[in-house]
């Protein structure tokens, strides 16, 4: 593996980290005879309220894991075209609920939300983001031909 790679590895783990933290994170909650969704008041526990966060990294992570590191080195190889395809991937993954998607039930449950039925899912969030980033490497990858071709 070359040195350059490097971050790749490091964003490949980044969604296992979070699957981690919400592992004890629930783990917790369930030693305290609670769930996240019985919890009312979040102040005494800093940041913990954004454990949302932690759940849509959860959901998916050896996928994620996966594809992360891809478009990272993508990116680092200047390879923009490829970029914004492994992009369009994401977002198709998350749009239908195999990366990213999750319900919190009123008792606590944490459900998968793939392919539920509706065209407008409730992880519509994350695949907006990776259309945006799409875009921006489709317009990367025009800029760089443009500039290869004024600057042989």
């Amino acid at each position: 593996m070359q040195k350059a790679h490097y971050p790749a590895v490091i964003m490949g783990l980044i969604p296992s980290i979070g699957a981690l933290a919400w592992l004890i994170m629930s783990s917790a909650c369930a030693v305290a005879g609670t769930n996240y969704a019985q919890i009312a008041d979040w102040t005494p526990f800093a940041y913990a309220h954004r454990a949302t966060g932690f759940i849509a990294l959860e959901r998916g992570f050896i996928l994620s894991s996966m594809l992360w590191p891809t478009l990272t080195v993508f990116i680092i190889e200047k390879r923009f075209f490829g970029a914004a395809l492994m992009a369009l991937v994401m977002e198709l993954f998350s749009w239908i609920g195999i990366i990213h998607t999750y319900r919190i039930g009123v008792q606590g449950q944490l459900f998968h939300g793939f392919v539920d039925g509706h065209f407008w899912q409730a992880q519509w969030q994350f695949a907006l983001a990776y259309a945006v980033i799409a875009a921006f490497f489709l317009y990367t990858h025009a800029r760089q031909r443009v500039t290869r071709n004024l600057y042989p």
